[in-house]
């Protein structure tokens, strides 16, 4: 019987400073933050999601970002690569560890990172908002009316609620607030991060 092969992990302490740059921008491409909650701040798609149910429409949010964004991960890594390279610093980047290597070169840099990417990459962007409701609404429309009024009814975990001071449902009608349950949902409870300041 062979021996199960061994899993090679990425050790940023033995990467040149371009394949530290490429990682990170892979890493943003993938999210791209400035478009990623685009679909939230749209009251259509927000009603859409009533009408077919929280949990459904929180589904088709990721579905939609992930095939829009998959559409346009080469000219957002290229994008993102060249906004890291000019916002954040260097010498960060050739010295943080493993462990704090994904957030803290980005951490630092984010205001003027985010800042930087919309400038940059203003077109590729606009082009995404419109595409992202669009591919909403293909994937929604095949799915019927739920009219079972608990299929909106969301209460946040504890800890967010006592955190953000709810005290009842989120409100599915703010943008920021549909885009918490809708991650609190999808998120997998075993790396479910503790919000600080909510109580157990």
């Amino acid at each position: 019987m062979s021996a199960a092969p061994t899993i090679a992990l990425p050790d940023p302490a033995a990467w040149t400073v371009e394949q530290r740059v490429d990682y990170l921008a892979e890493g943003q491409a993938r999210f791209a933050q400035p478009v990623s909650h685009a679909l939230y701040e749209d009251p259509k798609v927000r009603a859409e999601i009533r009408r077919i149910g929280f949990l459904n429409g929180c589904k088709l949010v990721k579905q939609a970002r992930k095939d829009v964004l998959d559409a346009h991960f080469p000219q957002l890594k290229t994008g993102y690569a060249a906004a890291i390279r000019k916002t954040v610093d260097e010498n960060m980047l050739k010295t943080t560890r493993f462990l704090s290597f994904n957030a803290s070169p980005l951490m630092s840099a984010s205001f003027r990172l985010r800042r930087e990417a919309e400038r940059s990459m203003a077109s590729e962007f606009a082009t995404i908002r419109v595409e992202l409701p669009k591919r909403f609404f293909e994937l929604s429309g095949a799915l019927p009316t739920n009219n079972d009024p608990a299929a909106n009814r969301i209460k946040p975990k504890t800890d967010v609620a006592g955190a953000l001071g709810i005290t009842g449902d989120y409100d599915l009608d703010n943008a920021g607030y549909l885009g918490l349950a809708c991650a609190e949902a999808m998120i997998d409870p075993k790396i479910r991060p503790q919000i600080s300041g909510g109580s157990q």
